[in-house]
């Protein structure tokens, strides 16, 4: 069920694992499958993870536009890779 509010409300105990597979850093351990599994059921955990891999696409999208007008990336993708992580913290 939706909330009124626009307040992502995930389970505290899967919260940083739902971080890791927005961002493509989750590694297929038995955590990340329960992780999966748990989004499946629980809407409060599917609505973050959603808006998590919107934000990841979003900032990609603005890498990408900002340094197509140029010709060239100004860092690569594990700098890229590295300034989400440290956004996220």
């Amino acid at each position: 069920m939706k909330q009124n509010s626009s307040e992502l409300t995930p389970c505290p105990h899967i919260a940083a694992a739902l971080q890791q597979l927005a961002d493509e850093t989750a590694t297929d351990s038995l955590f990340v499958r329960y992780v999966r599994k748990h989004v499946e059921k629980c809407n409060h955990c599917r609505e973050t993870l959603e808006a998590l891999k919107c934000y990841h696409e979003a900032i990609k999208a603005a890498y990408a536009e900002a340094f197509e007008e140029e010709g060239e990336m100004a860092f690569g993708q594990a700098d890229l890779t590295s300034l989400l992580t440290k956004l996220k913290a």
